[in-house]
């Protein structure tokens, strides 16, 4: 019971990800310094910085969760990456890629010898999802070059 109660509450905030926003509250064009603050608050810290990627590890629902935020010229947020580390159970893996394609509700597609499938989210912005095939679920929220 506890485990469908942890899986439901995952499930849910992986699902809140999909209006271009992440679950920590993180969008397309947002400054910079402000995802960087709302990551901060939600107990992650900043492990490594370069010239426009910033790195953030934390933990959700007792994974391990790294953010990578892409930043651009201008000190926006243009895409961030979401790796959420499954522990090699399969099942939570699963249940995980058929909400995310279940909640957004548009057309996703499987590119079959990429093993990678993706979900149109307007205005040229794609979402990613692939399987890092070291523990790691993948969800890249893409800007268009």
């Amino acid at each position: 019971m506890k485990r469908t109660v942890l899986i439901l509450v995952w499930m849910f905030a992986i699902g809140l990800s999909f209006a271009q926003v992440s679950m920590w509250g993180i969008q397309y064009d947002m400054p910079l310094e402000q995802a960087k603050a709302l990551l901060l608050e939600d107990a992650f810290r900043e492990v490594a910085q370069t010239y426009q990627v910033n790195t953030f590890e934390g933990e959700f629902e007792y994974r391990e969760v790294e953010i990578k935020l892409y930043s651009n010229a201008e000190g926006n947020v243009k895409s961030w990456m979401i790796t959420l580390y499954y522990e090699d159970d399969i099942d939570w893996l699963q249940q995980t890629v058929d909400f995310v394609h279940e909640w957004y509700g548009n057309p996703y597609y499987s590119d079959w010898e990429a093993e990678i499938d993706y979900i149109d989210m307007g205005e040229g912005r794609i979402l990613y999802i692939y399987d890092d095939y070291v523990g790691g679920l993948i969800l890249e929220f893409a800007e268009p070059e």
